[in-house]
C-alpha cells in the first residue's frame, strides 16, 4: 500500500477553453479559491489553449520548485481516454503518460474531465506503472458543471486528511456516494 508523503497537499491545475467564446468566463479557479481562502489550499493555475502549452506545463510540474504541489488538476472537456483541447487538440492518456514517465512518484491526478476515465482498467494500471502516481482519478461520462465542480471540492479536500488513498476513497464512498455514483467517478491507486 501506498501514501502521500504528507497530509498537506498543494494543487497544481491546468485548464482548457471550456468555451470558443472568450466572452464567457467559465473556469474551475474559483474552486481553487474556495479552497484557498476556506481550507488554506496553496494552488497553481495556468491556462493551456493548445497541446504544446499543455505539455509545457506539465514538464515543469515534477520540478523540486513545485514538489509540494502534489495533486494535479487536468481541467479540460474530455473523451474516453483522452483530453480535448478544442475539436482538432487532443492528447491521449498514452501521450499523457509519456510527458509524466517516471516523475509522478508521490502525486496523484485528477481528471476533471468528462469522459476521460471511462477507459479499461488495464490503460489505467499502464499509466499507473509508468508515470509512477500514487493514484488516478476522475469520471467515466459527461458530468454537469456544477456537480462535478462541488464534487472537486470535497474530494481536494478529502486527499488534504488522509495520506492513504485507500482512506480517501472509502470516505468518499461513505460522505458523498450519491455524487460518485451520479457522476460514475473512479478512483485507481498503484
Amino acid at each position: 500500500m501506498k501514501f502521500a508523503k504528507t497530509y498537506k497537499k498543494s494543487v497544481f491545475c491546468l485548464e482548457g477553453n471550456w468555451t470558443p467564446d472568450l466572452r464567457k468566463r467559465s473556469s474551475v479557479r474559483a474552486v481553487l479559491e474556495f479552497l484557498n481562502a476556506n481550507c488554506d489550499l496553496n494552488y497553481i493555475h495556468r491556462d493551456c489553449g493548445t497541446v504544446e502549452e499543455l505539455a509545457y506545463y506539465l514538464k515543469r510540474w515534477p520540478q523540486k520548485l513545485y514538489q509540494s504541489y502534489t495533486i494535479g488538476y487536468l481541467a479540460f472537456h474530455g473523451k474516453p481516454g483522452l483530453l480535448e483541447l478544442d475539436k482538432h487538440q487532443h492528447l491521449t492518456m498514452e501521450e499523457l503518460g509519456t510527458l509524466l514517465a517516471g516523475k509522478c512518484k508521490d502525486r496523484i491526478l485528477h481528471f476533471g474531465s468528462c469522459n476521460a476515465l471511462d477507459v479499461d482498467r488495464d490503460r489505467i494500471a499502464a499509466f499507473l506503472d509508468k508515470t509512477g502516481c500514487l493514484c488516478v482519478c476522475g469520471y467515466r461520462e459527461r458530468v454537469d458543471w456544477i456537480s462535478s465542480s462541488a464534487f472537486d471540492i470535497l474530494l481536494i479536500d478529502m486527499f488534504q486528511y488522509y495520506r492513504d488513498v485507500d482512506a480517501v476513497e472509502r470516505q468518499v464512498q461513505r460522505y458523498y456516494r450519491s455524487l460518485v455514483k451520479s457522476l460514475r467517478f473512479r478512483l485507481f491507486r498503484a
